[in-house]
This record gives structure tokens, sequence and C-alpha cells, in this order.
């Protein structure tokens, strides 16, 4: 058994006005490319971590579709929210409507296969340095040069509701010695530099090996496999990015049993 992860797949089969090649050739064919590189490498038995922006959706009822193709693909998932889940409006609608194969995460945990995997989405914060990684585009969130002093404080305020959610989540996690905790994050914990954030020692507290994560997109060339795979092991916790562009829609490998 396979615990791999493939993050911001942003989904278009319900909206095909979404179409994800204007923001690069990376995104040309993406669904098909991720169908098979998926199909290519996980097993029926294998769990594939999803850690948000799974569809462009603004409906739960329309995310359905893009959902309903994450199933038929082989393995067990485990998504979270990320920051474009319009359709994603409670975790216990979208638990009542997810097809058999896929579990949700938010704030909470799932046991599955050998794994306790939990966490929460997180937000953008200045204290996790990964501005210098990205070829600012399209894709991109706000430039640093256009963020104001109204976007930091939203931000932090955002990301201090996160950190204590992300407290709480792990606070209540069961003990079971014999599972191998994993967290989830849609947001990065931590930059490239590996330099400690308050999520960061969150994370680290948690008893969790890996942190998967996605959000980010564009990264310089200089930074993709196989020159490097962000981020790096801190404080015990391997943290690997797991976007779709990133990875070349292949699913990234953490753990075997």
């Amino acid at each position: 058994m396979k615990l791999w992860a493939l993050s911001d797949p942003h989904l278009t089969l319900a909206t095909p006005s979404k179409a994800m090649h204007v923001f690069g050739e990376v995104w040309r064919d993406h669904e098909a490319r991720i169908a098979a590189a998926w199909s290519r490498s996980v097993g029926p038995q294998d769990v594939v971590l999803v850690p948000g922006d799974i569809s462009w959706a603004s409906r739960l009822e329309d995310a359905l579709t893009d959902l309903e193709f994450l199933h038929r693909l082989p393995g067990t998932k485990v998504i979270l929210e990320g920051n474009h889940e319009r359709w994603w409006q409670s975790i216990v609608e979208v638990r009542d409507e997810l097809p058999p194969s896929i579990k949700a995460v938010s704030a909470d945990h799932v046991e599955v296969g050998d794994w306790l995997v939990f966490g929460t989405r997180l937000w953008e914060h200045e204290e996790v340095a990964v501005d210098d990684l990205i070829a600012w585009n399209r894709m991109s969130d706000k430039r640093p040069d256009t963020r104001t002093q109204a976007d930091r404080e939203r931000n932090e305020k955002i990301y201090a509701r996160e950190l204590g959610r992300l407290e709480r989540c792990i606070k209540a996690l069961p003990a079971r010695p014999w599972l191998k905790r994993v967290c989830m994050t849609h947001y990065p914990p931590i930059g490239r530099d590996l330099v400690p954030t308050r999520a960061s020692r969150l994370v680290e507290s948690s008893g969790a090996a890996i942190c998967a994560f996605g959000h980010l997109h564009s990264i310089k060339p200089e930074h993709h496999p196989p020159q490097g795979d962000l981020m790096g092991v801190a404080g015990d916790v391997r943290y690997v990015l797991a976007s779709c562009d990133y990875r070349n829609m292949e699913p990234v490998l953490l753990d075997e049993s």
C-alpha cells in the first residue's frame, strides 16, 4: 500500500469555460494527463491526498461531476478545501454527497490504510517565505509589490484563525500508535528557507512525519525536480509541494507500508 499526493487539479469538467491552458501550456489537456499518470502509478489499495483547489465549480451539485472524475481513478482519495473551493460551503453537506472512494478532511482527521490524515486549509502569510520561488503570472496570487496594509491585516486575521483550527485539530487526534500521522494543508506551512513559522511549529508538534500541501503555482524552473524537491525536511517533518503543474500532473509518492 502506497500513499501519494497530487494537489490543485483545478478540474473543469463541470465548467468547461474555465480552460486551464490560459495559465500556460503545462495545463494543456491536464485532466487527461492527470488520469493517465494517476492510473499508471496508483493501485486500487493505495491512498492519494488531494489538498485543495479541486474543482472550479461554484455549486456542490456541479462539483460532483469533477468529484466523480476523481472517484473513477484508482485508490482512496482524501480531499481538503482550497482557496478556490466556492462549492465547499459545509463539510457536512460535502461528506453527504461524496462518492464512496473519497473522504474529506476539514480541521479534523480520517483514518485510511496505515495513515491518520489530518489538517486544514491555512492561509497566505508573509512569515511563510515563498514569493521568490514564483514566476509571477495570471495563475499566481497577488504580487508582493501590490499587497497593501489592508491585505496584510486581512491575511493575519485569517491565518490566525486557521492556526487555531489546526491547533484544535491536533489536540483532538486520537491515540493510534499503529497509524502514521500525515498532515495536509492547502497553503504551505513553511517556506523554502525552512525557517520555523507558527504553522510549521504546530505541524512539527503533531507527530506527523509528512506534510503535503499545494497552492503554489508557476514555480521557477530551477526549483523543479530533479533539481530539487520543495520544500525539504525540518523538525523531522518532510514538507512536500504536490501542486499539479509542479509535479507535471503526476502523483508524488509520500510513503509506503
